[in-house]
């Protein structure tokens, strides 16, 4: 595989906009696990009294999630129903966000509703 042909049809012949929405479909829940294994062996009540580790990575999860899809669609070629599928998928990740927040609220400082 060339370089011309990886720029053209993406990785692995998957398109990079295609790329960023499984990205953007799944990042929030990678970024939940990660902390969700650290748990174990971080004391984060300790180590984060003001609570702010879940709002940062969750935060930066959903920065980078919005930046992979607007390169993903200047890479890809700028569509209405690409824009949309976006827009819904970020959607889905803000919600996935806020409802994450809470459980590693619950899961990092045992703070639980």
């Amino acid at each position: 595989m060339t370089a011309k042909y990886i720029d053209d049809h993406g990785v692995l012949g998957i398109s990079y906009f295609a790329l960023a929405v499984i990205f953007a479909l799944v990042g929030q829940f990678l970024a939940y696990g990660a902390l969700d294994l650290l748990s174990g062996a971080v004391e984060f009540a300790k180590v984060d009294p003001a609570h702010s580790t879940p709002t940062l990575v969750l935060g930066l999860t959903l920065f980078a999630q919005i930046i992979l899809l607007a390169l993903g669609l200047s890479k890809s070629g700028f569509t209405a129903m690409r824009a949309a599928v976006g827009t819904g998928a970020i959607i889905f990740s803000f919600a996935m966000l806020m409802l994450l927040w809470v459980a590693l609220q619950c899961v990092l400082y045992n703070a639980c509703l």
